[in-house]
């Protein structure tokens, strides 16, 4: 469901520059106990005891196959694989891909791609690790976080077991602090209901690389609704 938007939208990539690929881990054999356990394993409290339940300690030891656009990560979908299972296919996209910059969105994110291009045209670091960055956080928001190719080399280059323990935008940021690249905010938008974006213009929207579009309504997250009709404002 929530790769429903994603697939439905900017995903499509009509965007003549622009490639989309979605990677996954490994299908549950239960889809009930995988649910259970994510929901103990997600908490920070028990990040220190993820490298317990990981079946690799290094993103080179995991294979990963391309079909169709799908990468499917040979690790299950487990929190405490979030970071190996990102770093996998980053290092699977980086060997087997040209490219210029690198997006890794997750499925509460509509990406901008014409409004995001003329942005990274005004960046003329040699490094680029960009995106949504809180006021707190010294890392770009696992939601929108957008990395050349120097970047990806050296990032892939700085895996370490400890950063395995942490989310992956927290991992990527520590493990590119190293070399000393520091993250490089990019503006966006966060809009949590329905509501909130009929109250937005079209041109308010389409000033925006990134839209963050994680909501709730009646108990039932409506991610792809928003998404949907945000494509559908700025012309799809």
């Amino acid at each position: 469901m929530y790769q429903n938007g994603v697939m439905k939208t900017w995903g499509l990539s009509i965007h003549t520059k622009v490639s989309t690929s979605f990677y996954t881990g490994k299908k549950p054999k239960s889809n009930l106990m995988n649910v259970i356990f994510n929901r103990i394993l997600i908490s920070r409290y028990l990040q220190r005891l993820w490298r317990y339940f990981q079946i690799r300690s290094d993103s080179r030891r995991i294979k990963c196959e391309d079909t169709a656009g799908i990468i499917q990560v040979d690790i299950p979908e487990l929190w405490p694989n979030i970071t190996l299972k990102t770093l996998a296919a980053i290092r699977y996209l980086h060997e087997h891909h040209a490219y210029d910059f690198l997006i890794r969105a997750n499925a509460s994110c509509y990406v901008n791609l014409h409004v995001l291009e003329d942005h990274l045209g005004t960046l003329k670091d040699k490094f680029i690790y960009a995106g949504p960055k809180a006021i707190n956080k010294d890392f770009i928001s696992g939601w929108g976080i957008v990395l050349n190719n120097k970047t990806v080399e050296t990032l892939l280059r700085n895996e370490t077991i400890n950063a395995l323990e942490l989310f992956d935008d927290e991992a990527i940021g520590q493990m590119l602090k190293v070399s000393n690249i520091e993250p490089i905010p990019i503006p966006y938008l966060e809009i949590s209901s329905l509501e909130e974006l009929n109250a937005k213009s079209k041109e308010e929207l389409d000033s925006f690389p990134f839209i963050r579009v994680k909501a709730s309504a009646h108990g039932k997250r409506i991610d792809d609704v928003l998404m949907c009709r945000i494509h559908e404002i700025l012309g799809g």
